[in-house]
């Protein structure tokens, strides 16, 4: 219901990035042009590509302590617009994603190595 709601409320947005009412029965159903993404969700239920997100898991300090996991703290945030149209910019090269991953590591004083998940010289496949 959610996801059909916000589907619906975007028609009438003239800032909304998809301006398309599916309806709540097609929301609700998997099909072929609504499969399910992850869990329970639905492409539907889901952000555009373009749309920017990071997850991030929180607790008490104490609950940290009793899972031996270090603690973590709030170091950046960055909020970037891109441009809208689409049609004006080339979408494959999510600038909007760079600059926000450009200002938050500046915000927090990292550079893109710092991250353990960041390999320096990935394998990649060939072409």
């Amino acid at each position: 219901m959610i996801a059909a709601k916000n589907h619906k409320n975007g028609v009438v947005n003239p800032f909304a990035q998809m301006r398309k009412d599916f309806g709540y029965d097609f929301c609700r159903n998997e099909s072929e042009k609504n499969p399910f993404v992850a869990g329970p969700l639905k492409r539907t239920d889901c952000s555009l590509v373009s749309d920017g997100a990071a997850a991030i898991v929180l607790t008490d300090v104490e609950t940290a302590m009793k899972l031996g996991k270090p603690a973590i703290a709030f170091r950046a945030t960055a909020h970037v617009q891109d441009f809208l149209p689409m049609s004006k910019r080339d979408i494959i090269m999510f600038e909007g994603c760079a600059e926000a991953w450009k200002r938050a590591l500046a915000e927090a004083g990292m550079g893109i190595y710092d991250l353990s998940f960041v390999l320096r010289n990935p394998v990649r496949a060939p072409a």
